[in-house]
């Protein structure tokens, strides 16, 4: 949730050491928390210029580089949440190609950027999400 958090700090113009240091701590109800703070991401976006920069820990991007990394995260995230829960965990296929485009062209570096678990070996001809998934490190087949 973190990263809702600071969202509307990063597209203020502020960089990742700026917007961490004004971040609340989570109070117990999550999913008031989840609403309150997605949506001030959500308005944050709204109101950005596509083309405006934002400082990320590692480089400077566009906004909707960072909106496209962020979608992509929390499409991830929400695989995970499924899984945890023992629920549906198909996702949009229009979705995960968008993703996927995100993702594929990191293959090489997300291990290494230390948020991603190594990738997992599916075969080629696996759906586009069980690559997606494979290539964060996440086995579809593996039942909870």
């Amino acid at each position: 949730m973190e990263e809702q958090q600071w969202v509307p700090w990063l597209l203020s113009g502020l960089t990742t050491r700026q917007a961490k240091s004004r971040l609340s701590p989570l109070k117990d109800d999550l999913t008031h928390e989840w609403h309150l703070y997605s949506l001030a991401a959500t308005t944050a976006w709204h109101d950005a210029s596509p083309s405006a920069q934002v400082n990320l820990s590692y480089d400077t991007v566009t906004v909707i580089d960072y909106l496209k990394e962020q979608v992509s995260d929390v499409t991830i995230h929400t695989w995970d949440l499924a899984r945890a829960l023992g629920v549906d965990e198909r996702i949009d296929e229009e979705l995960i190609e968008h993703v996927w485009t995100v993702f594929e062209p990191q293959r090489d570096t997300l291990e290494a950027s230390g948020l991603f678990s190594s990738p997992v070996a599916v075969p080629d001809d696996a759906p586009l999400q069980s690559r997606l998934l494979a290539l964060t490190g996440r086995d579809d087949r593996i039942s909870a």
